[in-house]
């Protein structure tokens, strides 16, 4: 695959966009880990649409503007969507799961866990900071249902009603 500059300014673009938002949607909760995680979204979103090394290099930006604009450790959250990245790109490779909703939901629901987890044992182990509640707080539960519930609405339905309509298009 071939880097462009074009490339590196959409990656950049999105990295910051999506830390924007989630910076200006954080006052809406109130404990330390968000409910709607905007950067692993958006990471899911450019690893599944792009499967390239330009999807790892998307995750770990993301990733690590998330982690200077929260003044937290470097690597808390770039090394989780670093590796979520990853798994985007292999296993959609190997299972075709755009156009099935239950299966998409259930490989949302894993990243987010494996997102969350890694993310509490680099805070926990390898800083040894106490994270309150862990995997198993409200917190963390809560988004397991609404991260993959905001990706397929605010994602995946637009792309399959453009899908759908230049189907039909096609088909007069």
């Amino acid at each position: 695959m071939k880097w462009s500059w074009k490339k590196g300014v959409v990656i950049l673009f999105l990295a910051l966009v999506s830390n924007a938002v989630q910076g200006l949607l954080a006052p809406l909760w109130h404990y330390s880990q968000p409910y709607v995680d905007f950067p692993l979204l958006i990471t899911i979103l450019y690893a599944s649409t792009h499967p390239s090394s330009s999807a790892l290099f998307m995750g770990w930006l993301t990733g690590m503007i998330q982690d200077l604009t929260s003044g937290g450790a470097l690597g808390i959250n770039a090394i989780p969507k670093l590796v979520v990245a990853y798994l985007v790109i292999t296993l959609e490779e190997k299972v075709e799961i755009q156009e099935l909703w239950p299966v998409q939901l259930a490989f949302l629901v894993f990243y987010v866990t494996i997102a969350g987890i890694i993310g509490y044992v680099d805070a926990t182990h390898f800083l040894q900071r106490k994270v309150e509640g862990g995997i198993f707080s409200t917190n963390f539960l809560f988004s397991l249902i609404i991260n993959p519930l905001v990706y397929l609405i605010l994602f995946q339905t637009p792309m399959k009603i453009r899908r759908r309509k230049g189907s039909l298009e096609r088909g007069r």
